[in-house]
């Protein structure tokens, strides 16, 4: 901080011995010690307090940053669950929708065999008005054959 050699120091301390006596000089150097330590404490002071003032402007900025990203973090994947909720409902209506569209042809058969009084529909579709909806085989066609 200050640049003084050996030389200069001693300098002064000869001019503090002729301007202040050998008697008093003991006592003038332990106050300007006192006074050089509370300096020295006011700078250190002074300087942790600027220090801490600018790391807590750095963590506000750092806080503020990553509650940005979180945030866009947060949107995406609150996206994603959506899309995929989306994509959920549609695959359990292609499956309603399936399962209702191959239960309905075999009701439609057994309605039609049954609707038919010349027997004429059953003959056309074969074995297949002999099906129930659950895939077994009716009992009272089997006897009819």
């Amino acid at each position: 901080m200050f640049d003084f050699s050996f030389l200069e120091v001693l300098i002064v301390c000869l001019i503090g011995l002729i301007v202040v006596g050998p008697e008093r000089l003991p006592a003038v150097a332990r106050t300007l010690g006192l006074w050089i330590g509370r300096a020295r404490a006011i700078a250190t002071s002074v300087r942790t307090e600027f220090e801490r003032e600018v790391n807590a402007a750095g963590m506000q900025e750092t806080k503020r940053r990553l509650r940005e990203e979180t945030s866009k973090v947060h949107s995406g994947v609150s996206q994603e669950i959506e899309e995929t909720r989306q994509a959920m409902g549609e695959l359990d209506r292609a499956a309603t929708e399936s399962d209702t569209a191959s239960s309905a042809p075999s009701r439609i058969t057994t309605e039609s065999a049954a609707a038919e009084p010349s027997g004429r529909a059953s003959e056309d579709m074969g074995a297949s008005s002999d099906v129930v909806p659950d895939g077994n085989r009716d009992d009272d066609a089997n006897e009819r054959r």
